[in-house]
């Protein structure tokens, strides 16, 4: 069986982690223009401030923030290419106003006292922590804002993958199952991450005035009452996305798990299956599934001259 696995090239994360539509999609259901208030105040975003996100992957964040903060200054560095071209494309496709740009966490393109606020979710444990609160301490302005997100907790009810007939199951099964040996995430380097150690390492960098909030977000639940039908969808299709972007990520992977009339048919396997979803959700028929997070902040800020 043949694996292909580049070393970490600039478009490792995008091929092999989370395409860019996927990471969007995901991102979109827990950022939302119903609960902007509660993130932005987690990340101590205004209007009129230079901000920067470190790590934007395909650029969700920052679209809300250009789109909730008009006269913000919104920034987005990451690594890989493939999600930098697609974060650019919305940005164009939608008029907002956004910069992304290439580069190193731990190396950051830009001069000191360049932003009011950085800010970074469920980045710094892929980097080495004290350099990455460091470079973002040197682009902040005496007086600046640092905010460092990451998930502590997430769940749903059921397996991840809601196949219903045999020959899905066994299709994603054989494709899995051929990649498993190959752990996307094992060419990146790991660092342990907590929400204690963060506080120290602020502190470390010399930051003050350091909190931590939490964010609870129910990012799937389709058939609540309280979910909008336009949202609902939504729902739906980030599961859609998810699930043949995982097939995607899978059989570059193991290009020989399957033939390519067997890839095709278990992409129209799903696709039936979630052209079956939105039926039933529209005649009243609940299939109850459900995804939520915790989001953890911990913020601080630059000692002003």
């Amino acid at each position: 069986m043949t694996h292909r696995m580049p070393g970490a090239s600039s478009t490792y994360w995008s091929e092999y982690v989370q395409e860019p539509e996927e990471l969007y999609c995901s991102r979109a259901l827990r950022f939302r223009e119903d609960n902007k208030d509660a993130w932005l105040r987690l990340i101590g975003a205004g209007d009129g401030m230079r901000i920067l996100e470190v790590g934007c992957g395909s650029g969700l964040f920052c679209h809300r923030l250009a789109a909730f903060l008009p006269h913000a200054s919104v920034t987005g560095l990451d690594r890989d290419a493939g999600h930098l071209h697609y974060a650019a494309g919305k940005a164009r496709e939608t008029g907002l106003r956004c910069r992304f740009v290439q580069g190193d966490a731990l190396a950051l393109p830009f001069e000191e006292d360049a932003f009011d606020l950085c800010y970074s979710y469920t980045v710094m444990n892929f980097c080495d922590p004290s350099a990455f609160l460091a470079e973002q301490r040197r682009v902040l302005r005496p007086g600046g804002r640092i905010a460092v997100l990451n998930v502590i907790g997430s769940g749903a009810p059921e397996a991840w993958l809601p196949t219903d007939g045999h020959e899905e199951k066994a299709l994603f099964d054989r494709l899995w199952q051929a990649a498993a040996d190959v752990d996307p995430l094992s060419r990146i380097p790991r660092h342990p991450w907590s929400v204690e150690q963060t506080c120290r390492l602020l502190a470390g960098q010399g930051f003050q005035g350091i909190a931590v909030d939490v964010l609870a977000v129910v990012s799937h639940t389709p058939d609540s009452a309280d979910v909008s039908e336009e949202e609902a969808a939504a729902q739906i299709n980030e599961n859609r996305t998810a699930e043949l972007c995982s097939a995607a990520k899978a059989r570059r992977m193991a290009p020989e798990a399957l033939s390519d009339k067997e890839y095709r048919d278990l992409q129209e396997k799903i696709n039936r299956r979630y052209d079956r979803r939105p039926r039933d959700y529209r005649q009243g028929i609940p299939h109850w599934e459900c995804e939520f997070s915790t989001v953890a902040a911990i913020t601080g800020q630059k000692p002003a001259d």
